[in-house]
């Protein structure tokens, strides 16, 4: 089956002389399609043994420019044009002085460029449409007053009356005044200035010699009338491939139809792909193209219509990057079938380049590119793709956030940056392309010094320095200059990093570096073929993002000056980020040679015989929204200017261009119900191809994946004789390693958990972070409750506590406050001991919570004076030994002994609650959380309660083992009381005695037999070198785990 421009060569080659065909120019919608129609004429002068001149070729665009006065302004450059404009317009309206913020403004130039445009290639009157526009938003204003529109909520008790309608056009300037008074708020409606900001931006781009495309083809449109067919620079112009022209676009063709040479030729010829049988049925939106065939007709009619559709397979991917790995899946089946083994490598380009993937959603372009297995080669993208999308868009955005939130020091004006944003920055992909070794390095270090802020200095370091340009601090981040100098130094950081194979890569050979070319818009190479095409389109992406800020250094001279631009709440950083974001990257593989990879655009006028279109859905193809506009439709659409009904009919006519001369189609959309973008609801294409078209052989799937019932993962180590031998230095007083409360609660929480531990050692690293969390806060409480009491006991003959000692304290919140200050300067800013540097912020509220539970707890203990203070933060390492006894006989059932480390809060003695005239020693632990102080039985502090909410009570088992190890480590048999002191609570609630089943805990002996018949199994287990490290089966103690990654644990919230 003939393609449309391969019919189009034959019909002239058949019908024109070689003299008129060289002296033609085609003009096609794209560059891309002048390639393919060269290498069609190649081919057809190769097999007739034909010479002569090719035929001239040029995108419309080309045209257009070649007719036109100036040159065609870019992006960026354009907008600080139009701004300009605009601030001209106002500051005429407002008088002098008025400013206008650029960060704000910029967020509608890219719309009012776009309506500028469309109101040239729609040759409005804009003379006549801008006052009709302020017309409509005058009348959409809402007139009732505040007194009314009060009344009216206070009748509905609700808010019912919208915003006014105009407000969303208005723009805030900021006038110059007097210090010490208020800005006054004057508005300025931006649709009161849209005809003076459109007649002033068009001068000013005149005046340099620039032009947008409307403002070129509303000109073009205009000259051609007086132009004479002699004086253009072919003797004819074809035009083939369009769809649905614009008033500006039809007038133009018009105006060339009409012409003709001296010699009575047609200066003008017109190719429509009208071939689809869809565009002959009822309904089809596409059925413009044969109005466009009647209305410009063709000299030598080629285009023959289609008996009917291709082999067309309609699948259902219940996901959205599952799309394009069943792209990749029918690639690599149509492989075989495609390019024979024997194929050379010339012959298996030329044919692979008949199958094509294009995309409606350009985002899943590199997740194609991913998935199509790297045998398939050469593999050519062309698209255009935002730079907002990129990872060089996110690591200059990471480096942004650094930039703006770092500081300089008042002492020395040393720049300093977030310890966060700064592992954020070098945990980067980019970052360790480039510098793996030292970002690695960094990394590690500053986890090992725990501070929150990094000086910039810290990567001069010569281990480090390579990260330098990185993290050079900018000092005055309004400045535009040291900005683009920083950005401009960065990307070129990142251009050498994501040039830099990697060292696992370095072997490979060039012979496999051909997967991906990419070439500029003008066929120059854009970067050097590489093996890895995402890390090729990252590279392209980071070289135009370079080029952007080359381009802003160029323009910031005219553009950037302090006089010339204003920012009221943003920074030249941010600004800057922003513009170059909204910037896209045209790539341009090469056509005519392999897999071809494609968005929508990219695709008009070509033909494949294999053809894969993913992201098939509602809302995506064809898109809901097109454009953002400050023009309503209603305008719009009296104006004849483009509405969502022309894009529509554009975008049908597109798809089943696309699709009609294919041989084998695949559509594929996403099928899961109520996914976000369009998901689960077939494009209204499937529809028309399923409903009312019905093609032979058209076939529905849904390509499953299989889902299997979540398993809970066993994961389990055994015992090794390695392993055994830490196990036994936990029973013996040879070399002993020391179990703990908390390590014996986590063996029974997760014996798994307590392996990686304590066994092997491993413990995952706490982020550093910005405010106090719980832990700090714990480890703060205690350090300046254990030193304000050693004051206190040292100060006394006994260590005895007092209630004078304690009001003394209570009457001096200095104290307090300096042991608080020292504990937070320690633990949470690491400044070493004894630190007075004042606190600010949320740590000096945190404090000041601090002292005042401090202060509640010491009048709390005012009633228990006087009191014997022991220790605090006592330290035991002790072997010791348990014994489980029958309780009815006495005899010993089974004893075992093990070395144990105890960390003791408090020991003190206080007057016996019970037995006057004698004292009761006790050991308290702190605790700022909720900790249970009550169980049912021993056996409770064992096992996990039935209750879901509950918790075991591992405190209690704690201190209860802790004072048998003080009671043995003293040699004595003094009773001892545990004590837990709720520190939260301590402002309302009393300290409470320990209760086991109802009854009060005042001597831990009472407990020791029932303690040991249920700990002394815990720990044979322990030893028993046949049981292994299994992970626990009670998903509750796997919430708090650091390790949970390891048994693949889906915890729900």
């Amino acid at each position: 089956m003939k393609s449309l421009l391969e019919s189009v060569v034959d019909a002239y080659l058949a019908n024109e002389p070689a003299e008129m065909l060289a002296d033609c120019c085609f003009v096609f919608p794209n560059k891309r399609t002048g390639v393919y129609f060269h290498n069609i004429v190649n081919e057809k002068f190769a097999a007739a043994g034909r010479k002569g001149l090719h035929p001239a070729s040029m995108p419309v665009t080309e045209f257009i420019a070649s007719l036109a006065d100036g040159i065609q302004a870019d992006r960026l450059e354009s907008m600080f044009i139009l701004y300009n404009a605009y601030r001209h317009v106002v500051t005429q309206m407002k008088g002098s002085g008025a400013d206008i913020d650029f960060n704000k403004f910029q967020r509608w130039g890219d719309v009012l460029m776009a309506d500028f445009n469309d109101v040239d290639m729609s040759l409005v009157d804009a003379a006549e449409l801008f006052p009709n526009l302020e017309s409509l938003r005058e009348i959409s204003a809402n007139y009732l007053t505040e007194n009314q529109i009060a009344a009216i909520r206070r009748h509905w008790d609700e808010e019912r009356i919208p915003a006014e309608v105009s407000d969303f056009w208005n723009h805030i300037t900021h006038t110059l005044r007097p210090p010490g008074r208020k800005p006054p708020m004057e508005f300025v409606k931006l649709w009161q200035v849209m005809l003076p900001v459109y007649e002033e931006y068009r001068k000013r781009l005149a005046e340099k010699g620039l032009f947008y495309m409307g403002m070129a083809y509303r000109q073009v449109a205009t000259r051609l009338r007086e132009i004479k067919a002699g004086e253009l620079s072919f003797r004819r112009y074809v035009f083939v491939g369009f769809s649905l022209l614009t008033p500006v676009e039809k007038k133009i063709f018009s105006t060339l139809r009409d012409k003709y040479t001296p010699d009575g030729s047609p200066v003008a010829d017109f190719y429509w792909d009208n071939a689809s049988p869809a565009f002959d049925m009822p309904g089809n939106t596409g059925a413009f193209i044969n109005r466009m065939a009647r209305e410009y007709p063709s000299l030598h009619p080629c285009v023959e219509k289609l008996p009917g559709f291709p082999r067309i397979s309609i699948i259902g991917v219940p996901s959205r990057v599952g799309q394009a790995k069943l792209a990749g899946e029918i690639i690599t089946r149509l492989y075989p079938h495609t390019v024979p083994e024997s194929a050379s490598e010339q012959e298996r380009a030329t044919l692979l380049r008949r199958t094509a993937v294009v995309f409606p959603d350009e985002t899943l372009a590199i997740p194609a590119l991913r998935s199509i297995p790297p045998y398939i080669d050469p593999v050519n993208l062309t698209m255009g793709y935002r730079l907002r999308q990129s990872a060089a868009a996110t690591f200059v955005s990471s480096v942004v956030k650094m930039q703006l939130r770092g500081r300089a020091t008042a002492r020395d004006g040393a720049g300093k940056f977030l310890t966060e944003d700064v592992l954020q920055v070098l945990t980067h992909p980019i970052i360790h392309q480039g510098a793996q070794k030292a970002a690695i390095s960094a990394t590690l270090r500053l986890r090992l010094m725990r501070t929150f802020t990094v000086d910039a200095a810290f990567f001069m370091n010569p281990r480090l320095q390579e990260l330098a340009p990185v993290f050079s601090f900018v000092r005055n981040s309004d400045d535009p200059d040291a900005v683009l100098s920083y950005l401009h130094t960065l990307l070129q950081w990142t251009l050498k990093a994501l040039s830099t194979p990697a060292e696992t890569d370095a072997a490979t050979s060039a012979a496999d570096n051909e997967e991906l070319e990419l070439y500029d818009l003008d066929g120059t190479p854009i970067t050097p073929s590489s093996e890895a095409s995402p890390q090729i389109v990252d590279l392209a992406i980071a070289q135009r993002y370079f080029d952007a800020i080359t381009h802003l250094r160029h323009l910031s001279g005219e553009y950037l000056r302090k006089d010339s631009i204003f920012l009221a709440d943003s920074t030249v950083f941010r600004m800057i980020e922003r513009l170059v974001a909204g910037e896209t990257l045209s790539f341009q593989g090469q056509p005519l040679r392999g897999l071809q990879l494609m968005g929508v655009l990219e695709a008009r006028a070509l033909d494949f015989d294999n053809l894969i279109i993913p992201s098939l859905n509602e809302k995506i193809f064809p898109r809901r929204h097109y454009q953002k506009s400050l023009i309503p439709p209603v305008l719009r659409k009296a104006y004849g200017m483009i509405t969502t009904e022309h894009q529509e009919a554009l975008y049908s006519y597109y798809f089943y261009r696309m699709i009609s001369r294919a041989r084998q189609v695949w559509l594929l959309y996403d099928a899961r119900r109520g996914a976000p973008h369009g998901g689960g609801q077939m494009s209204r294409y499937l529809h028309q191809l399923i409903r009312l078209y019905r093609p032979e052989g058209l076939r529905l799937s849904l390509h499953g994946y299989p889902v299997l019932a979540p398993v809970s993962r066993g994961v389990e180590v055994k015992k090794t004789p390695e392993i055994m031998a830490v196990i036994r230095r936990y029973f013996s007083e040879q070399e002993p390693l020391y179990l703990s409360a908390s390590s014996i609660n986590e063996y029974i929480n997760c014996p798994l958990s307590f392996y990686i531990k304590n066994i092997k050692g491993y413990s995952r690293e706490d982020s550093i972070k910005e405010w106090i969390d719980e832990s700090t806060f714990g480890t703060v409480m205690h350090q300046a409750l254990e030193e304000i009491y050693e004051t206190m006991a040292g100060a006394n003959a006994g260590r005895m506590i007092t209630a004078q000692a304690i009001e003394q304290v209570l009457a001096s919140p200095h104290l307090i406050d300096t042991k608080v200050v020292h504990a937070i300067n320690e633990h949470h800013h690491s400044l070493g001991k004894e630190n007075s540097t004042p606190l600010n912020g949320a740590p000096l509220v945190v404090g000041q919570l601090i002292a005042q539970y401090i202060r509640s707890v010491l009048r709390r203990e005012t009633d228990m004076t006087p009191f014997e203070y022991i220790a605090g933060e006592q330290v035991i390492l002790h072997h010791i030994t348990l014994t489980d006894t029958d309780p009815d006989t006495g005899e010993t059932r089974d004893t075992i002994s093990f070395n144990i480390k105890a960390i003791i809060d408090r020991i003190d003695r206080i007057a016996h609650p019970s037995q006057p005239g004698s004292r009761l020693m006790r050991i308290v632990d702190y605790k700022t959380g909720a900790d249970p102080t009550d169980a049912p039985s021993v056996e409770a502090l064992f096992e996990h309660p039935q209750n879901q909410r509950a918790s075991r009570p591992k405190a209690m088992l704690q201190l209860l083992l802790y004072s048998q190890t003080l009671q043995e480590h003293r040699g004595s048999d003094e009773p001892v009381q545990p004590l837990i002191y709720s520190l939260r609570q301590v402002s309302t609630k009393s300290f409470t005695p320990l209760r086991i089943g109802g009854e009060e805990v005042l001597d831990h002996r009472d407990y020791v037999h029932r303690m040991s018949h249920y700990l002394i199994p815990v720990l044979r287990e322990l030893a028993d070198e046949n049981i292994p490290f299994r992970n626990t089966t009670d998903l509750r103690a796997c919430h708090y785990c650091k390790f949970q990654d390891i048994c693949d644990r889906k915890l729900e919230n």
